[in-house]
């Protein structure tokens, strides 16, 4: 069963806490079990690798079939 379709009471059961919170032993105990509460740092990307990718990547080129095959056919029905 998921968290969100638990009832609130038998959440805080389960997770050992309360309406009112941690006590202070019970957040330095999970500080320390856990560590900090902190998200993880995404590795910033440079603006030129991003540019070359832009170059490099087969999507530019993919998207240029469906308007090189349309000139071409154009073409043909335009020649004398």
């Amino acid at each position: 069963m998921n968290w969100y379709q638990r009832d609130v009471k038998e959440a805080f059961l389960e997770l050992g806490g309360s309406a009112d919170g941690l006590t202070e032993s019970g957040a330095k105990e999970r500080l320390a079990r856990y560590g900090p509460n902190k998200l993880a740092e995404e590795e910033r990307v440079s603006r030129v690798k991003i540019i070359i990718e832009q170059f490099t990547s087969p999507h530019p080129r993919l998207a240029m079939v469906p308007f090189e095959s349309e000139r071409g056919y154009m073409a043909t029905l335009h020649t004398d």
